[in-house]
């Protein structure tokens, strides 16, 4: 039976979910300050975007966005990254929805959507060297791990990507 996976656009009412979802402790070990990842949802920056994934239409996790500049993409070592490329941000909220899926098919569907919208080469994802789900949940969403570097505060970790240019 195949499940509706879908993403909805962010609404501010939904920042009490998400900081829900930032205290849960398979979510916390990722996103370890929470409030930063508030305040970016309630201020998204002009060149980002956000949404919830929906199985069913019930909310199950976030994803967000934004388009990097040379400036940064240089700053952290990853000058072969196109300039205009996405960074891309994903938790799946409750616990008994990860490993089931979602989190590759909101990959998807925003690769999707961005690739319609035109102007984003290329979609990357860092995640910790630690974590292995997220890194075969990118892998099934087709991202290949294309570098190692360790980002301030961070530790070492894998840059995924995925080429949005056909």
């Amino acid at each position: 039976m195949k499940r509706l996976i879908e993403i909805r656009e962010y609404e501010h009412a939904d920042l009490t979910m998400l900081r829900d979802w930032l205290a849960q402790s398979h979510v916390k070990e990722w996103y370890p300050v929470p409030d930063s990842n508030l305040d970016w949802a309630s201020r998204p920056p002009a060149n980002g975007g956000h949404a919830l994934i929906e199985l069913e239409g019930n909310p199950v996790g976030y994803i967000r966005w934004t388009i990097v500049s040379r400036a940064i993409l240089d700053s952290v070592g990853l000058s072969e990254v196109p300039t205009g490329s996405a960074d891309v941000d994903i938790l799946i909220g409750d616990k008994r929805h990860v490993s089931q899926g979602i989190g590759p098919v909101a990959l998807s569907l925003l690769a999707s959507r961005l690739t319609e919208q035109g102007g984003v080469p290329l979609i990357g994802l860092t995640t910790s060297k630690k974590n292995t789900a997220a890194h075969r949940a990118f892998e099934k969403a087709g991202f290949s791990k294309t570098a190692e570097y360790s980002p301030d505060g961070f530790g070492d970790c894998y840059l995924f990507t995925l080429s949005l240019r056909k």
